[in-house]
């Protein structure tokens, strides 16, 4: 079974693109303070449903696990197909 989903890179930002759909469902980017990143990473869900507040997580190895795991349960539920 193919995979329905990838990972993107995008400059500091990935994001989790899904096949037959245009925008990123989910995307990371390293948070901010005084114009710096720092270690933790923001996931902005927002394309999943807009009401969605972002996830903050502590760096980006665990941002880009809960990307895969986006993408996965996104797969699983049949979106993208």
């Amino acid at each position: 079974m193919a995979m329905s989903y990838l990972i993107d890179q995008n400059g500091d930002t990935f994001d989790v693109r899904v096949v037959g759909l245009e925008d990123p469902v989910a995307t990371a980017y390293p948070e901010m303070y005084g114009g710096e990143p720092t270690p933790q990473w923001v996931i902005d869900v927002t394309g999943i449903a807009e009401d969605l507040e972002p996830i903050k997580v502590v760096d980006f190895e665990q941002a880009y696990r809960t990307l895969q795991v986006i993408g996965r349960v996104y797969e699983a539920g049949g979106g993208g197909s």
